[in-house]
């Protein structure tokens, strides 16, 4: 062989060749041809010179990625607003429960109460808190179906007597919250 052709750069033995030199055999062990000519570092020297990418196809192959990448970050975009619009319907094709009934055993018996979903939030919240916080909370609450929930379901002594005094106190005021009908699950008949 008549030895090689660079095509991009490299050191050999502490010599340093750049794309399209020449490259004596004796520069290039042995064991090592195959994986540099496969790595495309070099190639068998021939008659013509070896296909060197000139410095401009450099320059057009990055602009071709940064294209290719806006390219991608567009359908991306594109992808997360159609997400976004899928989500959306679907929101708004599955209604949300206005009202939950909930059965509540209570002196031997069953107790249907019909509460919104923010009754039950409301609810929830007030189990979170301590029973000071609790009591201060339910002083101040105008939803009667969660004062019930409370009443019926929250263990502490110091919040039952405060879900209770309340809702005597909105009974007697009218001040209970207009969503939810007078009476309903308070056994009154």
């Amino acid at each position: 062989m008549n030895g090689y052709t660079c095509i991009k750069a490299l050191v050999l033995g502490g010599v340093g060749y750049t794309a399209g030199s020449n490259i004596p055999a004796e520069a290039v062990l042995p064991g090592r041809v195959r994986a540099l000519i496969k790595q495309g570092y070099i190639s068998p020297a021939t008659d013509e010179p070896a296909p060197v990418p000139a410095p401009e196809s450099y320059a057009e192959t990055v602009m071709e990625l940064q294209q290719q990448i806006a390219d991608l970050q567009s359908e991306l975009q594109q992808a997360t607003v159609e997400r976004d619009e899928l989500r959306e319907k679907l929101a708004v094709s599955i209604p949300a429960p206005t009202i939950i009934t909930l059965p509540i055993a209570r002196d031997g018996g069953v107790l249907e109460v019909t509460a919104t979903p923010e009754s039950i939030v409301t609810f929830v919240q007030s189990l979170q808190l301590t029973a000071e916080e609790s009591t201060k909370v339910i002083e101040t609450m105008t939803d009667d179906t969660a004062l019930i929930l409370i009443h019926a379901l929250d263990g502490r002594k110091t919040v039952k007597a405060a879900a209770q005094a309340r809702a005597a106190a909105l009974e007697t005021s009218n001040e209970a919250v207009p969503g939810s009908e007078e009476g309903q699950g308070q056994g009154d008949t």
